[in-house]
């Protein structure tokens, strides 16, 4: 019986570490990880290959999961005309970043699972979403037609298959160059004047569709207002939380916040809660507090913290993500939002939570000078990410500011020269160092409902040369900041945290 047409009991995951990986090892679909030797495949055989991205968490991703990847016809059909590649988001953002950045720019659609058909070579020639089990008007192709289309193209129209990977890189090339002009304050106070004009003056948040918790967005109108004294901007942040707690996308029951709110009434959440989101959204808490004493961000961020340590306290040390992982970026986010948190509400025994954490992160995840993503994870052991430096750095400073204890300076200052080494490149900095097989080192260029790396990174600079004068911000701000400058102008309500440094630089 050939590979081909056989159906493994297992496939090659299972013996991947992460949780997202290890659920789909006895998939039909005869899954590989993403490393050299399925290229190698790819390239030998001639054969495209089926890259499907999703996270533990992820319920369309469990849905897919059930309809197609043990479906017989389907996973019989790309186990013989494919090399099937699956990706867990949380261990490889860079390859999520990269994909998703391609999808969103060529096709408007994105979000997991993402499922994109490659080139041997790992360029993008087709891409979707979700993908059903039967073809509907609302969902789009059946995964096994869109699979058949992708063959087709591979097989009758390779000349045309090839020019569509060509056309891929020639757009994440323009999308990844950055724009030499200075960023501004004024910049900033344009963009948000036109996130004014997205807010929903209904029900709060933003738009008229599904609600995030959005915290860098919020973060960035909280700092708008504390130097311009605009009042509609605390009055739409504040708005924003309360709609969060009054909502369905806060917990009542458990603690913690939903990822987002499927309606426009925040009523109706998804199942997952991310670890960053629950360490973001404390850090925006710690923020609003110092403005507003209102009691129920205290009561919110008492429930974040009795949530964590009741359901994603990892025993060996650390937080697991929302798909079972310890990741390194998602602990020191939540370290640091603990400590601001547990600062701001005088509840010791929330910073000493944040401090373990954060001494967990230095001790087990840091090796010698270096950042690993996961601990004792073979996956991902040879890469270095820039969120995993950029937000320990910033946790670092969080904790040495409420506790002035200098080897959290020193190792701050220590990753702070790392990460710059590591990832500065001719345009920006990089997300990813190291071989990561894809077409070229993708560039963050917006925020989430966390910071995302460079725009931390710039805020580590300046947070940085405030406590000693040799260590100067620019021109490193102004590099980092510089990847923002297309999303600052068409979509300032993906970089708030970017902003948010755009005026802490210009108040400094």
């Amino acid at each position: 019986m050939t590979e081909e047409s056989e159906q493994p009991t297992q496939n090659r995951l299972a013996e991947q570490r992460s949780a997202h990986l290890a659920a789909h090892s006895t998939d039909l679909v005869n899954w590989r990880p993403w490393d050299s030797r399925a290229f190698k495949r790819a390239a030998k055989l001639g054969r495209p290959i089926f890259l499907s991205i999703g996270h533990q968490a992820c319920h369309m991703c469990r849905a897919m999961q059930v309809d197609s990847f043990n479906d017989s016809s389907f996973a019989g059909f790309v186990n013989r005309q494919f090399v099937c590649v699956k990706v867990d988001r949380d261990l490889r953002p860079d390859i999520d970043s990269f994909y998703q950045t391609y999808a969103g720019a060529s096709t408007g659609i994105g979000g997991w699972p993402l499922n994109v058909f490659l080139l041997p070579d790992a360029l993008p020639f087709l891409s979707w979403a979700y993908l059903p089990r039967i073809a509907s008007e609302s969902s789009g192709p059946s995964a096994i037609d869109a699979a058949a289309s992708a063959m087709e193209s591979w097989i009758l129209r390779r000349e045309d298959a090839e020019a569509a990977g060509a056309d891929a890189l020639a757009l994440m090339q323009n999308i990844y160059s950055v724009d030499a002009s200075e960023l501004t304050v004024r910049d900033a106070e344009e963009a948000a004047d036109r996130i004014r004009g997205m807010l929903d003056l209904s029900f709060g948040g933003l738009g008229e569709g599904p609600k995030y918790p959005q915290p860098t967005v919020v973060d960035f109108l909280l700092a708008s207002h504390q130097s311009t004294k605009k009042s509609w901007q605390l009055e739409a942040a504040s708005r924003w939380v309360q709609s969060i707690l009054d909502g369905g996308l806060f917990d009542r029951e458990a603690g913690g916040i939903f990822r987002y709110t499927e309606d426009r009434e925040w009523r109706k959440p998804s199942s997952e809660k991310a670890l960053g989101d629950q360490g973001a959204f404390l850090s925006t808490l710690a923020t609003l507090h110092k403005i507003d004493s209102d009691d129920s961000y205290r009561l919110a961020a008492q429930a974040i913290f009795e949530f964590l340590g009741r359901d994603l306290s990892h025993p060996e040390g650390g937080y697991c993500s929302a798909a079972g992982n310890v990741i390194t970026s998602y602990n020191a986010i939540a370290s640091r939002g603990l400590v601001e948190a547990g600062v701001a509400f005088g509840d010791d025994a929330m910073v000493k939570s944040g401090l373990d954490t954060l001494e967990w992160i230095l001790s087990t995840c840091l090796k010698g000078n270096e950042l690993v993503r996961q601990p004792d994870d073979r996956s991902v052991a040879s890469l270095r990410f820039l969120e995993d430096y950029a937000a320990t750095t910033a946790a670092c400073l969080s904790a040495f500011e409420h506790t002035r204890q200098e080897p959290l300076y020193a190792a701050a200052r220590r990753l702070q020269a790392k990460t710059v080494r590591l990832f500065a490149g001719d345009s920006g900095f990089v997300a990813v160092s190291g071989n990561h097989l894809l077409p070229m080192a993708p560039m963050e260029t917006a925020d989430t409902s966390y910071p995302a790396a460079p725009s931390l990174l710039a805020e580590n600079a300046i947070r940085l040369s405030k406590l000693s004068a040799d260590t100067p911000e620019e021109p490193l701000v102004s590099q980092a900041l510089a990847q923002f400058a297309r999303t600052i102008l068409y979509a300032p309500h993906l970089a708030g945290h970017a902003l948010r440094v755009l005026r802490m630089r210009s108040d400094s």
